[in-house]
C-alpha cells in the first residue's frame, strides 16, 4: 500500500498492472469533480478579496486621495494647521510635473506647482512679505502663525532680469490673502523662451508633519492648494 497527494499526475496510483476499473472510476470521478466545481462556481459565484483590493485602488482618483486627506485634516486641531490658498489662477500640478530638479525633488521645500492662465499673483495668506526679488519672478511669504512660503513664478525667469513682471508690494509689506503681489505677461514670458509653471512652496518644512496638496485640478485665486500639519500645537 501507498499514499500520494491529490493531483492529476498521482491518478496513476490507481492503474492495476493485473487489470481492473479503479483507473476508470478514477479519472471518472476526477472529471464528476472538475466540471462540478466549474459549475457550482459559475452559478454561485466567486469573490477574490486581492481583486477586490486591486479593484479599489484603481477606483481611488487623486481628487479623492485629495477627499480623504481633507477628513484626515477636519480631525486636527485648527491650530495645528495651516490652509495655503492658492495664489494664481490656473492648473495645480505635482512638483514632479516640474522640469526643475531643484522644485521636482523638493530641495526647496514641498507643495504644488501651477500652470497659470492668468498672469497675476495674490497673497495665498495673511502674513508678511519676507523677501521679493529684484527680478520680481519670486516672492516670499512669512504668514501670521509662520508658514514660509516661496512662489517662485516660471522658471529661469530670473534671467529676464524683472522684464514682463510688474510688482505691487515690498519687502516687508504686511498683507492679506487675496492682496495682489506680482503680475506677469504670460506670453511675453513664454516667447522669451521660458516656462511659465509656478512652484508654490512650504520652504520650512522641517517644523510640520506633513504637507498636503490639491494638484490635478483647476484653481481660481484663493481657492486652498496647500494644507500644512504642525508638529506641535501652539
Amino acid at each position: 500500500m501507498f499514499f500520494a497527494t491529490p493531483a492529476l499526475i498521482s491518478i496513476v496510483q490507481f492503474i492495476n498492472p493485473n487489470g481492473g476499473s479503479n483507473f476508470v472510476n478514477a479519472v471518472i470521478t476526477a472529471a464528476i469533480a472538475m466540471v462540478g466545481s466549474f459549475v457550482l462556481t459559475w452559478i454561485i459565484g466567486f469573490d477574490d478579496p486581492a481583486n477586490e483590493v486591486d479593484e479599489d485602488n484603481e477606483d481611488v482618483s487623486d481628487e479623492s486621495r485629495v477627499e480623504i486627506k481633507e477628513v484626515a485634516l477636519d480631525k486636527i486641531d485648527s491650530k495645528s494647521k495651516t490652509v495655503i490658498l492658492a495664489p494664481i489662477e490656473g492648473k495645480a500640478v505635482s512638483l514632479s510635473q516640474v522640469n526643475d530638479i531643484t522644485f521636482s525633488e523638493e530641495i526647496m521645500g514641498k507643495g504644488a506647482a501651477i500652470i497659470p492662465s492668468v498672469g497675476r499673483a495674490v497673497s495665498p495668506v495673511n502674513g508678511v512679505i519676507s523677501a521679493l526679488f529684484e527680478t520680481k519672478h519670486a516672492i516670499g511669504i512669512t504668514s501670521e502663525d509662520g508658514v514660509e512660503i516661496l512662489i517662485h513664478i516660471g522658471l529661469d525667469t530670473v534671467k529676464l532680469g524683472g522684464k514682463h513682471f510688474t510688482a505691487h508690494v515690498k519687502s516687508g509689506d504686511k498683507v492679506k490673502t487675496g492682496d495682489l503681489l506680482v503680475e506677469f505677461d504670460i506670453e511675453a514670458i513664454k516667447k522669451e523662451g521660458y516656462e511659465v509653471i509656478t512652484p508654490v512652496l512650504v520652504t520650512n518644512v522641517n517644523d510640520y508633519k506633513d504637507v498636503l496638496s490639491l494638484i490635478d485640478k483647476d484653481v481660481k485665486e484663493k481657492e486652498w492648494i496647500n494644507k500644512s500639519i504642525k508638529i506641535k500645537q501652539i
